[in-house]
């Protein structure tokens, strides 16, 4: 009986050990698992274009970007950051003072210089009937080019998000911004 004791015995610590050991190696190897799915920085990439323009000052536009007063018709100048990814550029002017009225839209930018007067597209500088308004520029980082130009050129009413859905939107699936960017300034009548 005393044999029998001493063998359970033994057999019961074996047994113990034995299911310490595998608890011990599965847990090493979930911890191990757990930590190669862990990506090396947990922080989202920030994108920016870093959009400027030389003809925007002080928050306001130069007056030779205008086609009434002292304009000349020209694309005001802008500059922003190459983007991984983007096969082209795309760039939209509104002014929101005036119901949305699209003054520029360009598409298959491959520079990420445009000079002034530089108009990859169709372009009707800032003409306000009176008053002081606001127009804004975005320029998008596209990874290929749109399906349609959205929008109605030099006129009223095209919403913000149309637009950006038509630019969103190429081989007929959205997704296809990678980042966009917008400076704003205004411009007054007369100047």
């Amino acid at each position: 009986m005393k044999k029998l004791i001493v063998i359970l015995a033994v057999f019961a610590a074996g047994c113990g050990s034995a299911a310490a050991e595998t608890e011990a190696k599965q847990s090493a190897a979930v911890m191990q698992e757990s930590s190669s799915t862990v990506p090396a920085s947990s922080e989202p990439a920030v994108l920016s274009l870093n959009l400027s323009s030389d003809d925007l000052s002080d928050g306001v536009w130069n007056s030779v970007i205008a086609s009434n007063g002292s304009g000349q018709n020209l694309s005001p100048e802008l500059s922003f950051d190459a983007v991984e990814g983007a096969e082209e550029y795309a760039v939209v002017m509104i002014d929101p003072d005036g119901n949305n009225w699209l003054h520029w839209i360009a598409s298959g930018i491959k520079s990420t210089h445009l000079s002034q007067g530089e108009n990859p597209g169709s372009y009707q500088g800032p003409y306000p009937p009176s008053g002081t308004h606001t127009y804004e520029v975005t320029v998008y980082a596209l990874k290929a080019a749109p399906d349609a130009l959205p929008g109605t050129f030099d006129a009223a009413g095209n919403n913000p998000e149309d637009l950006f859905a038509g630019m969103d939107t190429a081989g007929g699936s959205r997704g296809n911004v990678i980042v966009s960017e917008t400076i704003s300034g205004t411009y007054t009548a007369g100047n």
